[in-house]
């Protein structure tokens, strides 16, 4: 039956006059397999052409893909981008909608096909254009089909095939066809490739590998999920090597043809007088004794003058900017800023590494995946008492000797020279450097709190907090900080307050602060009661397991920890001091303690988790220690009136 379809499907592209009737049967299958889709794709197929022509690779890919509208709330789909580089060139686009007419289709062509430039999210400039186009007429029962083709001039730079997308996605294939004398090689990637089937056909001295998949789901998109990457069934082609002229080219194939590939764009770089570079350096570098000190001074220097933006700009995407040139301009990519944090930390006599990493946002490692796709990122290494040091200036307020956050737990490509490299993993930073620390002393006024605090952030709860901080103007600042302070209940305001730590990157952030928190205390005849768990954390991240599908995605591993003191006043006595509560796992846990000296009651807590992914199979137990966590902050502290 699936086959049926797929052959109807196809058939629109060369006629009009297909029965509406047999459509509408496929629809109901249709809607009975995805009740829920506004939309499918009942086709989704690309073909990669790899030929030799003018002693040089030749690669062509057609695509062609077909929607069935369902229902009126797919309209937005009616709006298609089709992205591109400067290494791609997009030609024979073909689009229109075969819209039901009685017992016949009727086509409307697209009309215009605008082209222009393109700016990704977080990249202030790149040679990214997009073509935008929209199909008319769409409607319950339409069918948009759209075909183009795409040439590329750079081998090296496939890009991975997806059989699941935005909607379901009925029939979707993927085929790379290449002559004898090219070798491929491909990986299966992501979850559910069991979906996935592969054969290999050899015709007129070409080979041909082609992957189907059918009645793929849509794929889910759930707060602080894993990227796409980690979960969409996806595959990857990459050309091994060729055989020219008689002459064998290697492309990939394994790291080291990654590495020596990155190698060659780094050959011309810094070729410009840098004396500018050695006076700032001798400047900065003057009072340090050490090199760790050098290191950390220049580190800090390029983090606070140079001016991260981000910029894809053809081969400009790949080759490091000149150093002299970022450090005229004060601002630079990630390459470029790595690039003169290299360039000065030579200059000071430390030998460090330009080196290539991925982000969180991508999922692979170098040996399952030695291609570019692997990396999106450049720092630099450095070797200092024995321990490797990843050094990301682009993350402006991570403290020295932390990675950036964004990068923990992945595999760091380190260049080391002519044909020496060497992969090793970026630490997590463990969760005892990532603190936050809130004091709190607190009296009794009438039916209010009166509190003092003294709150110290650390590590990356000192970078979030000042990116965040700064990143605001005027009045926002002051209400961003009564956010981040708020207590008890939606009445907590504050009275004063002083930050210091700010823009020193050798420095943790204190906060004091004064604050009032009207109408907190409950009293019912002679009992009050006071519930001295101001802050809650973790109270509604409780999972709901029979929605939730994917991992959930920590972004750091950290510690909460906070001393609550309260005065008794006088005449009173305690009448209910809660229970001690701990709970110890491998990935997290909570203590909180009361005690009594004197006239004062103090509540000591501690909460912490010690990963950055939190698995599926693990929410459960998740479960249990928030719920366990939620009833601990129920049990409040009564007080009695001595007398009465």
């Amino acid at each position: 039956m699936r086959q049926t379809f797929i052959y109807c499907s196809c058939a629109f592209l060369v006629a009009s006059s297909i029965p509406v009737l047999g459509q509408q049967a496929d629809t109901e299958k249709i809607k009975s397999l995805f009740p829920n889709a506004p939309a499918v794709y009942s086709v989704k197929n690309e073909h990669l052409t790899i030929d030799v022509k003018n002693a040089a690779l030749a690669l062509s890919s057609s695509t062609m893909e077909e929607m069935l509208f369902i229902t009126s709330e797919a309209a937005p789909y009616a709006n298609k981008s089709i992205y591109f580089s400067g290494f791609e060139e997009i030609k024979d686009i073909e689009a229109y909608t075969l819209v039901p007419n009685k017992s016949k289709y009727k086509k409307f062509e697209v009309g215009s096909i605008e082209t222009k430039d393109v700016l990704h999210r977080g990249i202030f400039y790149d040679d990214g254009k997009v073509k935008n186009l929209i199909f008319p007429n769409v409607q319950p029962g339409a069918i948009t089909s759209l075909q183009y083709t795409q040439n590329m001039n750079e081998p090296r730079l496939l890009t991975p095939f997806y059989f699941s997308s935005y909607i379901p996605t009925v029939a979707t294939q993927y085929s790379v066809s290449f002559p004898e004398n090219v070798s491929v090689k491909w990986k299966l990637l992501g979850a559910n490739t069991d979906k996935i089937t592969f054969s290999e056909t050899t015709a007129n001295g070409k080979k041909t590998y082609t992957w189907k998949a059918e009645n793929m789901p849509a794929n889910l998109y759930e707060e602080d999920a894993p990227a796409i990457a980690y979960y969409a069934p996806h595959v990857m082609v990459y050309i091994h090597k060729a055989v020219i002229s008689g002459k064998e080219t290697t492309y990939l194939g394994d790291v080291s043809h990654l590495y020596d590939w990155y190698s060659t764009m780094l050959k011309n770089i810094n070729k410009t007088d840098n004396t500018h570079i050695q006076n700032i350096v001798k400047e900065i570098t003057r009072d340090c004794k050490t090199d760790k000190d050098k290191v950390r001074s220049i580190f800090q220097w390029v983090q606070s003058n140079i001016r991260y933006i981000a910029i894809e700009d053809g081969w400009g995407g790949f080759i490091p900017t000149d150093a002299s040139e970022v450090y005229a301009k004060r601002y630079g990519d990630c390459k470029g800023m790595a690039n003169l944090t290299r360039e000065m930390l030579s200059q000071a006599g430390i030998t460090s590494h330009l080196t290539w990493i991925g982000t969180r946002s991508l999922p692979y490692i170098y040996q399952e995946m030695p291609a570019p796709i692997a990396d999106n990122h450049m720092i630099v290494s450095v070797e200092l008492d024995k321990q490797t040091l990843f050094l990301d200036a682009t993350d402006s307020y991570v403290p020295f000797g932390l990675p950036s956050s964004m990068i923990q737990g992945k595999e760091a490509l380190i260049g080391l020279g002519e044909k020496k490299f060497k992969v090793m993993p970026v630490p997590v930073v463990e969760h005892t450097k990532n603190t936050s620390t809130d004091t709190i002393q607190l009296q009794i006024q009438n039916k209010a709190l009166a509190g003092k605090g003294f709150m110290h952030l650390s590590g990356y709860k000192k970078t979030d907090f000042e990116y965040k901080y700064l990143s605001k103007a005027g009045t926002d600042m002051q209400k961003f900080l009564i956010q981040y302070l708020e207590k008890g209940n939606d009445k907590f305001y504050v009275t004063t307050s002083d930050i210091h730590g700010l823009h020193n990157l050798n420095s943790n952030i204190r906060i004091e602060y004064n604050f009032m928190l009207p109408d907190y205390i409950k009293t019912v005849g002679n009992s009050t009661y006071i519930n001295m768990n101001l802050t809650k954390p973790l109270q509604k991240e409780s999972i709901d397991v029979s929605k939730r599908i994917m991992d959930k995605e920590i972004e750091y591993q950290y510690v909460d920890s906070g001393v609550v003191e309260l005065i008794i006043p006088d005449g009173f006595t305690i009448k209910h001091l809660p229970a001690n509560v701990s709970l110890e796992g491998k990935d997290y846990g909570f203590t909180i303690s009361y005690r009594l000296q004197g006239n004062k009651i103090s509540m000591n807590k501690q909460l912490y988790i010690k990963t950055i992914m939190l698995k599926k199979e693990a929410f459960p137990q998740w479960n249990a220690m928030v719920a366990q966590l939620c009833k601990a902050y129920q049990d409040v502290l009564i007080l009695t009136k001595q007398g009465v």
